[in-house]
Parts: C-alpha cells; structure tokens; sequence
C-alpha cells in the first residue's frame, strides 16, 4: 500500500471511530489525531496504526 493510500485506509478507519486524522505539515510533519477539541500528535503513521489499536478495541488491525 502506497503512503498516500495507507494514510487514505487509516484516516477512513479513524473516522468510523469518531475521530480525525489529519496530515500535519511543517518542517517536522507527522499527523494529528482529533476528537470533541482534544488532539494527539503522532510521528508516522505506524503510531497512528497503535493509536487507533488502542482507541478501537482491537476491532481494527
């Protein structure tokens, strides 16, 4: 799966959990995770594959 597809897949599973992902861009990039007004920061997208383990209840591997 391509960056750009992988990051597609992810951000449709976080939605199914009520929460956005979003690519963050800068000189450091990375992607945000967010809910009612409260934000995670995460480094690759292999953190937001563990992140979104943790909030889903293991239904999304």
């Amino acid at each position: 799966m391509t960056g750009e597809n992988a990051f597609a897949y992810l951000a449709a599973l976080f939605a199914r959990e009520g929460h956005t992902l979003t690519r963050i861009s800068g000189a450091h990039g990375g992607f945000q995770v967010a809910r009612w007004g409260h934000t995670k920061s995460l480094k690759s997208l292999d953190e937001a594959r563990c992140f979104l383990h943790q909030i889903s209840g293991n239904k999304n591997k």
